[in-house]
């Protein structure tokens, strides 16, 4: 079946939906949301899942987004993009790091040209509630707040929406644009650098050494992974509007308070060491997410210290 990118209604059961990137940690579990709400799910990335083997019904094509011939095999026959795919972590400051944000932001640039022309109107990008936004002067930030990205991550991320606001002015796509918050749990890459709560936890379990840069008392939004593909998949349902929606879980946490959480979570005493802020982290920020409450009805259902749990479960079975 093939949407109409004029088409107002739902995304709907039986739609085929292309995940670019899915088998990172947030491709991964939206696959089995979507699976599960009776979707077809088709999968570009340039590598297998990390902690799982290939999924029954999930349709994979081994490749780079930037590669046409793997795109042109991916987007035959889809209904829906959902793009997931980013090659910095939000602390990289190198020149390196900005050179990556700006190839990264011109490759997907090239994607939206090449998609449009193949037809493929309806797109959902993932970019990120706090590097977009910064260090906030408002006590709680909402999708229309100041955007003011700190570091090359969040500087892309921004980019990226700019180019498909552009495209879908010019050539009719509909679009939805998701900035979550931090999201945890149970298959996020401990070992990448990115995702605070496994990094923080793995090192606990293990008796190493917890490296908090700054002074503990940055604060920030940590939703649960199955909370966000939720209203991932009640956003798509609603129908795409062309619109920006903050995902968060709505309680805020310092580095201070979340190592405390985990320390409870596991019985264990961390052992810390403080050295200096980075200059591109985000050190205080809180999200609105009345938009998407509106829209869709959905609130999250796991607090902190259910989702520290299943995370811990996880990672002791995991971790070497």
């Amino acid at each position: 079946m093939k949407l109409e990118a004029n088409n107002s209604a739902a995304i709907f059961k039986g739609a085929t939906v292309l995940l670019i990137g899915g088998n990172g940690f947030i491709g991964s579990h939206l696959q089995d949301e979507l699976k599960l709400h009776g979707y077809r799910v088709r999968v570009l990335d340039r590598s297998l899942e990390k902690f799982r083997i290939k999924q029954d019904d999930i349709e994979y094509i081994e490749g780079e987004f930037t590669d046409n011939e793997a795109l042109s095999r991916a987007i035959d026959g889809c209904d829906l993009i959902v793009h997931l795919a980013q090659a910095i972590t939000p602390l990289g400051t190198s020149s390196k790091a900005e050179y990556a944000a700006i190839e990264q932001s011109g490759a997907f640039a090239r994607m939206l040209d090449f998609i449009n022309y193949a037809g493929v109107k309806n797109i959902i990008y993932f970019s990120s509630g706090g590097a977009v936004y910064g260090n906030p002067s408002s006590n709680q930030v909402t999708e229309s707040s100041e955007l003011n990205p700190v570091s090359p991550y969040g500087v892309s991320k921004l980019m990226m929406e700019k180019y498909l606001q552009m495209y879908a002015h010019l050539h009719d796509m509909k679009y939805l644009i998701i900035r979550p918050s931090n999201p945890y749990g149970p298959r996020q890459n401990f070992r990448s650098g990115q995702g605070v709560i496994p990094i923080f936890m793995r090192k606990v379990i293990r008796n190493e050494t917890v490296t908090i840069w700054g002074d503990g008392t940055a604060t920030k939004d940590y939703i649960y992974i199955d909370d966000l593909v939720v209203a991932t998949r009640r956003l798509l349902e609603t129908g795409l509007d062309n619109n920006v929606y903050n995902i968060a879980s709505g309680v805020n946490y310092s580095l201070t308070q979340l190592l405390n959480e985990i320390s409870s979570c596991t019985d264990l005493t961390p052992n810390v060491d403080y050295k200096p802020v980075y200059k591109s982290d985000v050190q205080k920020i809180y999200f609105s997410c009345e938009k998407l409450i509106k829209r869709t009805g959905w609130k999250p259902r796991t607090t902190l210290k259910q989702g520290l749990k299943k995370t811990r479960t996880w990672l002791q079975e995991t971790i070497d």
